[in-house]
């Protein structure tokens, strides 16, 4: 099975998240709240990270849903960023509903990081009761 990680457990991230889990897939897991990495792990085969440069260490694909533009910037290319760890080849799936330029634009920095990873613009749509489904 892939090396999977998850970054942002909240209203749809935790719902997706859980079901990877479930699924029995590994998953490298992160959040804001550290409880809620902790607790999410309990569902199966979770590893609980300090940082998302950490989730990128273990991981080939990585789903984030996070709140805004300025988080998934961050978690993707800030200071301890997914970008500063992943393994070239790593598929960075963004989940989050963030602006469509700025994700074109942190795409493109990743292409130019020594990761050469690939980032996909994936934005859920609906509310809680469809991610849990």
């Amino acid at each position: 099975m892939a090396k999977l990680g998850f970054l942002g457990l909240g209203i749809m991230g935790g719902p997706m998240a859980r079901h990877l889990l479930l699924a029995g897939h590994q998953l490298a897991l992160w959040s804001h709240s550290p409880d809620k990495a902790s607790a999410m792990a309990k569902h199966g085969n979770g590893i609980v990270c300090a940082t998302p440069a950490e989730v990128a260490a273990h991981c080939e694909c990585i789903f984030l849903c996070v709140g805004d533009t300025a988080m998934s910037r961050t978690v993707i290319t800030g200071p301890n960023g997914i970008a500063s760890t992943a393994k070239p080849d790593t598929v960075i799936a963004d989940c989050s509903t963030i602006a469509p330029t700025e994700s074109q634009h942190m795409a493109r920095n990743c292409e130019n990081w020594a990761c050469i990873c690939s980032t996909r613009p994936a934005p859920v749509q609906r509310t809680e009761p469809r991610a849990e489904t």
